[in-house]
Parts: structure tokens; C-alpha cells; sequence
């Protein structure tokens, strides 16, 4: 392996970046969806 193959380009970054969030922002995310569909629907009545 040369030095070129060690390198890492943005686009590795990016998908590794990328796993992380999927693994530990998931359920974040999908909490915060949830509260705004929550928050949506409390307001409407």
C-alpha cells in the first residue's frame, strides 16, 4: 500500500460521517419528527 491508497478522500469522510449519524442520530431524529407531528397536530385542534 502506498502513501495515495492511505489517503482519504472527502467522499470517505462523507459516508463515514455519515454511518455514524445513521447509528447514533437515528433515534434523535426520528424523536424529533415525532414531537413536531405531535406539536402539528395539538395546535390544528
Amino acid at each position: 500500500m502506498n502513501e495515495e491508497e492511505k489517503k482519504l478522500t472527502w467522499k470517505d469522510y462523507l459516508a463515514i460521517i455519515l454511518a455514524a449519524l445513521q447509528t447514533t442520530l437515528l433515534p434523535f431524529i426520528l424523536l424529533l419528527i415525532a414531537m413536531l407531528i405531535i406539536m402539528l397536530i395539538f395546535i390544528k385542534i
